[in-house]
């Protein structure tokens, strides 16, 4: 299912996650909810409209610790899709803002497109 099409969170989770807010412009969901605080993963999505783009925003932390990459992979695979493109950016020191100590973001839109970077620069 394409992420913009529709709800901005999957139709079909596997075990273990749950629904625990759903708004307008997305819901949240945690995952590992009894298995210690360790294991807690939240996930939030919403559809939000920047320079006339519509972008998917997809927000993952853990309570006491940054998630990892397994853990962002896991969520794009999940909330964004194995077959989509989505970003995490790094923003100019005056740009950034951090209401969470241990929260990452990914970005999606239909029409983001990147080079193809597979074949290196060639200058080497």
């Amino acid at each position: 299912m394409s992420a913009l099409a529709g709800a901005p969170v999957p139709i079909i989770l596997p075990p273990g996650w749950r629904c625990a807010e759903r708004r307008i412009d997305g819901a949240k969901w945690i995952f590992g909810e009894g298995q210690g605080l360790r294991h807690v993963l939240s996930v939030i999505t919403s559809l939000e409209a920047h320079d006339g783009e519509t972008w998917l925003h997809v927000s993952l932390a853990r309570p006491n610790r940054m998630p990892t990459y397994e853990d962002m992979a896991l969520v794009k695979r999940l909330f964004i899709g194995s077959d989509k493109l989505a970003v995490q950016l790094f923003v100019a020191a005056k740009d950034h803002v951090n209401i969470h100590p241990y929260c990452l973001h990914l970005w999606h839109s239909p029409s983001l497109r990147l080079p193809d970077f597979t074949r290196g620069s060639g200058l080497l």
